[in-house]
């Protein structure tokens, strides 16, 4: 996620947008991608569930659905 903002921060730097609304801008695209990741996070776990009835992931299960929920907000916030 750091990336991503660091990413926008370039961007609005070369807009030659004030500090104070550049600010604003990467806080709120930082409640947004968190917004995505934890929607996205939920998504995968539940269809987890239902790929493997009865079961528990296990950590690095967990992990592993937490990076793909990551990748996936980034994609939806910054398609290339």
């Amino acid at each position: 996620m750091l990336n991503a903002l660091e990413t926008l921060r370039g961007q609005l730097i070369e807009q030659e947008m004030p500090t104070d609304k550049i600010e604003q801008e990467l806080e709120a695209a930082e409640v947004q991608i968190a917004t995505l990741i934890t929607e996205h996070t939920h998504l995968l776990n539940a269809q987890w569930r239902r790929d493997h009835p009865g079961r528990q992931p296990t950590f690095p299960e967990l992990q592993k659905l937490h990076k793909r929920a990551r990748m996936m907000a980034r994609k939806c916030f910054w398609p290339s």
